[in-house]
């Protein structure tokens, strides 16, 4: 990972926090299911792909084998294992995570965030309950992923692609 201190890493964390508690919050609703680490990646790229500011934030999306993974985000949960899981649809946090304060607003955050769930569940209101495969087909859809993953010298996918790209959120 980068610096402990990196600015952008920092405020990252932050975002990244907050999305956890999002991603909670829209999975609380649903029936039994896993929400596991990659499964939260994947949604992370699906709801990042309506914004260009969590565009700017969630900047490092890269093409991996079976699907797009934000690189740093996924740094970051590796670092977080340890203090938090989802079990039985609780969040459990095991031990604080340190993150430097930024001054960010967490409901306008939250508020975004609400909006872009709203459009998703307009396409496909059972998304949030998808199986972790049903989710990677439906990602393989995307444009943004799949004619970066096929070009082998390149993995980073491009923020502009993916805003660009059209949003399918069906099988």
């Amino acid at each position: 990972m980068s610096q402990p201190n990196n600015p952008k890493i920092e405020l990252k964390k932050k975002y990244t926090m907050i999305f956890l508690d999002f991603v909670y919050e829209w999975y609380w609703n649903t029936d039994d299911n896993d929400l596991s680490k990659i499964k939260i990646l994947l949604l992370l790229f699906l709801v990042a792909a309506h914004d260009k500011k969590l565009l700017e934030i969630f900047d490092n999306f890269e093409a991996w084998t079976y699907w797009p993974i934000e690189g740093d985000v996924y740094k970051i949960l590796e670092d977080w294992i340890d203090s938090f899981s989802f079990n039985n649809k609780q969040l459990i946090k095991k031990c604080k995570i340190n993150i430097e304060k930024n001054k960010i607003n967490k409901i306008k955050i939250k508020n975004k965030l609400n909006e872009i769930k709203d459009k998703i569940n307009e396409r496909n209101p059972n998304l949030i309950g998808l199986e972790l495969f049903d989710l990677i087909d439906i990602i393989h859809q995307w444009s943004s992923w799949r004619l970066t993953y096929y070009m082998d010298w390149i993995k980073e996918i491009s923020s502009a692609i993916i805003l660009k790209d059209k949003k399918k959120y069906w099988l």
